[in-house]
């Protein structure tokens, strides 16, 4: 049965994010597909086009992006942009399908059979689910959880283990009045504190206490090892309180998560060396050695509408800036299993209309590790591209461990935001 947010009438059309899987190539719908977590009946819904305008609209497109690459092929490669239409032989996106209705913040399992995210209930407050990959069926990990009552819980990232979550819990969440939207950003920061939770959902630890002394963490993401733990923590607060609007400058932390007799606790925890910028600083993953962390930082002083990714090195020296975001933002650079590529979260050069009126429209995006050959993976905001959606926010996304998928968490909807999980199938090229 379907949520009452996805049973609201539709126009009736062909949909590439349905249960079946639309290809990008032949257009052509597969069975056999992906599972939908339950939800097969259920759509994400999708912006009509206006009728009879897309051969107009194609052939404009055409015209004017002969003319512009006539011009551009003297200049220096950049970002592409909006202006022409997505280039469908060389996309490494196959196909992309519903997964999960209502599922936020989210990280695949190391192990490939589970799925973690955050979803918003009746209540308004966020909890941990789990997906069984394999058979579609979800299950709630903190709902009933005593301890974290009253709070959204949110952010789960999986140790390799795949024995334990972390997550972020965020208390006062009634008072702090924060939804979807607000949530989005990085006031989820706000009265969090990390919690360890036992995968069986039967067991739950605390293991920072940042809240009680106001400040803030975001972020948290395991090393490839499993062993380091590294989030973002406020360096400071304003007069001592945490309140939104005022989130604050960020520094990275690391420390070893360790087990003993069962419980966790965190070891030698520090801040990173040599991170000297102030701003906003949203961490992505670790480098496939551990030896450094991707992140998006505010280097200019600008605020959360233009990080630029950086590499951080974790034993000291320079940081290593990876793009220059212009006028947008980029954020979440999250290296594949196999360490050749970073696929990251931009809403630079992304021309279309603001997700609930406020959040800017966003892509995710492909890059060599050394930050050369960026070129855009998703077109969710091109009204001639195969997905599609209208007014779309990323708002994050996680590999598979073989990496020829990614989970991609969404929020769509100019007027009112919707969530859901899309699972991108990528070509057999880019399976590195």
């Amino acid at each position: 049965m379907c949520p009452p947010s996805a049973a609201r009438a539709e126009p009736s059309r062909p949909d590439p994010h349905h249960a079946a899987v639309r290809t990008r190539r032949s257009g052509q719908t597969s069975g056999g597909s992906a599972p939908t977590s339950g939800l097969r009946s259920c759509r994400l819904p999708r912006p009509p086009r206006p009728p009879g305008t897309r051969s107009l609209l194609r052939a404009a497109i055409s015209c004017a992006w002969l003319s512009f690459a006539v011009i551009a092929s003297a200049q220096s490669p950049g970002r592409s942009t909006d202006a022409a239409e997505p280039d469908e032989s060389a996309s490494a996106l196959v196909s992309s399908t519903l997964w999960v209705e209502q599922g936020g913040r989210l990280d695949w399992s190391v192990q490939g059979d589970r799925l973690a995210f955050d979803r918003q209930g009746p209540d308004g407050r966020f909890d941990v689910w789990v997906l069984d990959v394999a058979s579609g069926g979800e299950r709630c990990l903190t709902c009933e959880a005593y301890d974290l009552r009253g709070s959204h819980n949110l952010d789960p990232v999986w140790h390799p283990s795949g024995e334990y979550l972390v997550i972020s819990s965020q208390q006062h969440a009634a008072r702090l009045d924060t939804g979807a939207v607000e949530l989005f950003g990085a006031e989820r920061a706000l009265h969090a504190d990390l919690w360890v939770l036992r995968a069986d959902g039967k067991a739950f630890w605390r293991i920072t206490r940042l809240a009680e002394v106001g400040s803030a963490v975001l972020d948290p993401t395991f090393g490839f090892e499993g062993e380091l733990l590294a989030w973002s923590e406020r360096t400071g607060t304003r007069g001592g309180r945490s309140t939104p609007g005022s989130v604050g400058s960020f520094r990275p932390r690391t420390a070893r998560l360790v087990f003993r007799r069962g419980v966790p606790r965190l070891l030698d925890a520090r801040s990173v060396e040599g991170w000297r910028a102030e701003g906003l600083l949203h961490l992505g993953s670790f480098t496939p050695d551990d030896r450094s962390l991707l992140a998006a930082a505010d280097l200019r002083g600008a605020g959360s509408c233009c990080l630029d990714l950086v590499r951080i090195p974790l034993e000291g020296g320079e940081t290593e800036r990876l793009t220059r975001s212009g006028a947008g933002g980029d954020r979440a650079p999250r290296t594949a299993p196999s360490g050749g590529q970073i696929a990251w979260i931009s809403d630079g050069s992304v021309r279309g209309r603001a997700v609930a009126g406020e959040i800017p429209p966003s892509e995710l995006w492909l890059m060599n590790t050394d930050g050369s050959e960026p070129r855009r993976l998703t077109h969710f905001n091109f009204a001639l591209a195969e997905e599609y959606l209208g007014a779309t926010a990323v708002g994050d996304f996680s590999w598979s461990p073989r990496g020829d998928e990614i989970a991609v968490f969404v929020l769509t909807g100019h007027q009112e935001a919707r969530a859901a999980i899309l699972r991108l199938q990528l070509s057999a090229a880019f399976r590195r």
